[in-house]
């Protein structure tokens, strides 16, 4: 549960960051919205393997989580993008490092279900 509370304050941190520095509705705040959503898939998985039933849920939570990650990776392919147009290419240069590792990870997260 903890895991997934803070990957979803990542996500607010990320809005948070581009509300302070006029970048907010773009790219960049949508993938911090997607962290956000993924954070609190994996809460409510978390939360969910209380109950015995609940094994179902839990799978579709980390599914969720999985797609909003994966979908995340897009929003910050194209955040990067939007940072070159705008001249800050230390912030398309990180923002572009994040796609390997998120997209593995969404992808991952997503097969779980797969499992059973």
């Amino acid at each position: 549960m903890d895991a997934g509370k803070a990957l979803a304050r990542s996500g607010e941190v990320l809005i948070e960051w581009t509300t302070a520095v006029d970048l907010y509705g773009g790219a960049l705040s949508a993938a911090g919205a997607q962290l956000r959503n993924a954070g609190d898939s994996v809460a409510q998985a978390a939360a969910s393997c209380r109950f015995k039933t609940g094994t179902e849920l839990v799978c579709d939570e980390l599914r969720e989580a999985g797609t909003c990650l994966t979908e995340g990776v897009g929003k910050m392919q194209q955040a990067a993008a939007e940072a070159r147009v705008d001249e800050w290419e230390t912030l398309a240069d990180k923002v572009g490092t994040w796609k390997g590792s998120r997209k593995k990870m969404g992808t991952g997260v997503y097969s779980f279900r797969t499992i059973f």
